[in-house]
C-alpha cells in the first residue's frame, strides 16, 4: 500500500467526497473534526455572502442546490458543536482517536497492513454502535437525540422554525428521515408547545450522561414538573436532579480535563477557548448568548483546497490511508429533504 505523503491532503479530500453516499453534498467526519462540503471554496464563500444579503428572502431566491449547500453547512456544523459541548461524544470521538493512533502506528507498509486496519475497523463498529441503538424504555436512539438536535438548529439557523408550530411543520418535509424528528415529538408530547424553546437544552443535557435517552426522557418529566419557561436553567437543575440515576460524563472540557487530551489538535484549541470563556457549551446556543460562535469555526474541506486549523493535514494524510480502503467513515449521515427538480446528486446531506 502506497503512503501519501503528509502534506498531501488533496488525496483524501477528494477520495472522501468522491465516496459520499449517493444523494449528500457533503459530511462531518467526526474523528477528524472536518466538514467535507462538496463544491468549490469561492462558490461556498459566494453563497453564504448572497445568503446574508438575502436576510429573510433567501428561501425565495436561492435555487434548490443553493439552498441544499445552505442546510448541508448549517447542519454539519451543529454536529461540529455538538462534539465541542458533550462529553457522550467527545468521550466516543477520543475512543476512536485513539484506537486510531494505535493502528497508525502498527502501519508497516506491508501485506499486513490491510489486516491491521480491518482489526481497526471492526473496533470502531463495536464504539459506534451504541449511536444506533434503540432505548429499550423510550425506543430513541442516541442517533434520534444527535439528528434531531442538528436539524432543529438548521431549521431555526434558516427561520423555518420560529415557533413550534412551524417546527412541526418542517418536520413534515418529504422523505425526512424519522431520526431528525422523533426525540422532539418526544418532547412535545410532555412539554406541548413549550418543547420549542426548551429542545437544545434538554438534548444537550441529555448528551452529559453515558446513556443519553434514558437521561432525555428523566429531563423532559423534570422540566414538565419545574415548569417550561424559556427562561429556565434545565442544564443545571436537571442534571443535578438525575445525576443519581445515571452515569454521569459531562462536558467535553470535563473529558478533556479527565484525559489531558493535548494530542488532538483539531479539537483542543476550540475546547480550550470555551473552557476559559466559560459560557454555556455551544451545543446550547440559540437560547442562550451566541457571541462565542464566530470564535469557533471548523476546519472544511472543499473540492479544491481547505480551511481551518493548519494541525489537520496531518491528520488527513492519515485518512487518506483509511478512506482508500473505503470501509471506515466516522459520519452521522443525514439525509436533507428532497425538493422537486433536484438532481439524485444533489438529493440530501449528511
Amino acid at each position: 500500500m502506497k503512503k501519501p505523503k503528509s502534506a498531501d491532503t488533496s488525496i483524501s479530500i477528494q477520495q472522501m467526497l468522491d465516496t459520499l453516499p449517493r444523494g449528500c453534498l457533503g459530511e462531518f467526519d467526526f474523528i477528524s473534526g472536518v466538514i467535507f462540503i462538496d463544491c468549490g471554496q469561492a462558490e461556498h464563500q459566494a453563497l453564504v455572502t448572497k445568503r446574508e444579503k438575502l436576510g429573510n428572502r433567501w428561501d425565495e431566491v436561492l435555487s434548490d442546490h443553493e439552498k441544499l449547500l445552505v442546510e448541508t453547512t448549517l447542519h454539519e456544523y451543529y454536529h461540529y458543536l455538538q462534539v465541542l459541548s458533550s462529553g457522550y461524544l467527545f468521550e466516543t470521538v477520543c475512543a476512536l482517536l485513539d484506537g486510531l493512533t494505535t493502528a497508525a502506528t502498527r502501519l508497516k507498509q506491508n501485506d499486513k497492513d490491510n489486516e491491521r486496519l480491518a482489526a481497526f475497523a471492526r473496533l470502531a463498529q463495536r464504539i459506534l454502535r451504541p449511536l444506533a441503538e434503540p432505548h429499550e424504555t423510550t425506543d430513541l436512539s442516541p442517533r434520534d437525540l444527535i439528528e434531531g438536535a442538528a436539524y432543529y438548529f438548521q431549521c431555526r439557523s434558516l427561520g423555518r422554525a420560529r415557533d413550534h408550530a412551524s417546527m412541526l411543520k418542517a418536520m413534515e418535509a418529504p422523505d425526512l428521515e424519522p431520526e431528525y424528528t422523533r426525540a422532539y415529538m418526544r418532547a412535545a408530547l410532555k412539554l406541548e408547545q413549550h418543547a420549542f424553546h426548551q429542545f437544545l437544552r434538554l438534548v444537550g443535557t441529555a448528551l452529559y450522561f453515558a446513556d443519553p435517552p434514558a437521561a432525555f426522557e428523566d429531563l423532559i418529566g423534570h422540566a414538565a414538573l419545574t415548569g417550561t419557561s424559556r427562561k429556565s436553567h434545565v442544564s443545571e437543575k436537571s442534571a443535578a436532579g438525575i445525576a443519581d440515576r445515571h452515569p454521569f460524563i459531562g462536558t467535553a472540557t470535563h473529558v478533556r480535563t479527565i484525559r489531558d487530551v493535548r494530542s488532538y489538535p483539531w479539537y483542543e484549541t476550540p475546547i480550550s477557548r470555551l473552557a476559559k470563556s466559560k459560557a454555556e457549551p455551544p451545543a446550547f446556543f440559540f437560547i442562550s448568548n451566541n457571541s462565542l460562535l464566530p470564535k469557533i469555526q471548523p476546519p472544511m474541506a472543499f473540492r479544491d483546497g481547505f480551511k481551518g486549523d493548519l494541525g489537520i493535514p496531518i491528520m488527513m494524510a492519515l485518512m487518506a490511508i483509511i478512506s482508500g480502503q473505503r470501509t471506515l467513515r466516522f459520519t452521522l449521515p443525514y439525509t436533507g429533504v428532497k425538493r422537486a427538480g433536484v438532481s439524485a446528486v444533489a438529493a440530501g446531506n449528511r
